[in-house]
């Protein structure tokens, strides 16, 4: 779409004289709304809250009802419902495709905005910089918000009543720990995070079983791809505090204290994932440890991420890849040990592809890497094959020889 002359079809003054931002705030809004998959439509009574507040903040509003100003605009479509929204074609323009969001948002902001589109951009979500993953431009770690609707503005959790943002296809933005469930788990930097649904919202008690869809499947979506959740943690009486990025290392499912199944979502701080990671990630060669009820040697899942991506999830012993209904399945095994005495390095150097069996082999001495980078199936006495290296994943073949010193335990 050519979004520079789209925008002059735009009522552009009040009968004051002053710009009319109203009607670019609603549709800069609305582009918001299609980044988040949020409803296309709606009805102007029921979003009048929200977008009274944002045009207190950026403009002010020429009518009591924005959304008739714009009847006339190919920007926007009524329906025999009264709802109004974009239409389908420039919904779904700036839904999928980031070039497109961008050009709509630059051609309404060089119109109507100057010095607070910096800001503005921030709080609706539309940063050309930022997906709505990870770190929130301007938000950092520690940041209060006296209500949970502040959190919502900032785009730290944009939710104001469920506990999971995000979806099954993407994956999940964050997370709220408010006290609802009764079989959270928050020691800090380690979280045992109970899944949504089936919950009593005045007693906080389990009353069904919980399915793995909607935000539970949005979880798992994050655990496969390694994608960063943000955490907010508070409640309506003490505010709400921004306590940064997580990593969901598992999930299962159990039976809770009430009787009914739920799923459970084992989550690790990180201190930051790059949106870009680089041809090949630098790790550590001490790990940092962190403290929880038994201190937990953290891997970096960087780290992990690049080598399981780079070698496709594919077991580099035996070439087997293991795909699951919410994705491709494999496991990152360090040659020389991170932990205890042994204290290796957190480097790509290190670090395999498994599957589950061979890395558990690999771990307990049936299987090593000898010199000439063979894999040997040591029980049998036999060589395997070649090592599988695929582009710049290289072993550094001095942990190979430490692993052959080891014992089995």
């Amino acid at each position: 779409m050519d979004w520079s002359s789209e925008v002059d079809s735009i009522k552009v003054t009040m009968p004051s004289g002053k710009a009319d931002r109203s009607a670019a705030l609603v549709l800069l809004w609305s582009i918001s709304q299609a980044r988040f998959e949020e409803p296309r439509l709606m009805r102007w009574s029921a979003v009048r809250d929200e977008l009274t507040e944002l045009f207190a903040r950026y403009g002010s509003p020429s009518s009591t009802d924005p959304f008739a100003g714009l009847a006339d605009s190919p920007w926007w479509e009524v329906s025999g419902t009264a709802e109004g929204g974009l239409p389908e074609e420039v919904y779904g323009a700036v839904a999928k495709d980031a070039d497109q969001r961008n050009q709509a948002v630059d051609a309404l902001t060089g119109r109507f905005f100057t010095g607070t589109v910096v800001v503005l951009l921030a709080e609706l979500g539309l940063s050309p910089s930022w997906d709505g993953y990870g770190p929130v431009p301007g938000v950092k770690v520690g940041d209060w918000f006296p209500k949970r609707v502040d959190a919502y503005r900032a785009k730290v959790h944009r939710q104001l009543q469920a506990g999971i943002c995000g979806t099954a296809k993407n994956g999940c933005e964050s997370i709220a720990i408010v006290g609802g469930y009764e079989d959270d788990i928050d020691n800090g930097d380690v979280i045992v995070y109970t899944g949504e649904g089936g919950r009593d919202a005045k007693t906080g008690k389990q009353v069904a079983h919980q399915r793995l869809t909607k935000g539970n499947a949005a979880l798992v979506t994050s655990k496969m791809e390694r994608k960063p959740v943000r955490v907010l943690r508070g409640s309506t009486s003490a505010g709400y505090t921004y306590g940064g990025l997580y990593l969901v290392e598992n999930y299962w499912q159990a039976t809770g204290k009430s009787g009914f199944r739920i799923w459970q979502y084992e989550m690790v701080a990180i201190d930051s994932v790059p949106s870009t990671e680089p041809l090949t990630p630098q790790g550590v060669v001490q790990p940092g440890r962190r403290g929880s009820h038994a201190e937990r040697l953290m891997r970096s899942a960087i780290i992990a991420h690049w080598v399981k991506e780079i070698n496709n999830f594919t077991c580099q012993f035996c070439g087997n890849r293991y795909d699951s209904p919410v994705g491709p399945y494999a496991e990152t095994a360090h040659i020389k040990p991170l932990g205890g005495k042994h204290a290796g390095p957190d480097i790509v150097e290190n670090a395999l592809c498994l599957c589950p069996t061979h890395h558990k082999l690999f771990d307990l001495g049936a299987f090593i890497i000898d010199d000439d980078r063979y894999v040997v199936d040591v029980m049998a006495g036999l060589r395997m094959g070649p090592l599988n290296e695929v582009g710049a994943h290289r072993i550094d073949i001095q942990f190979a020889a430490y692993h052959r010193e080891l014992r089995p335990i």
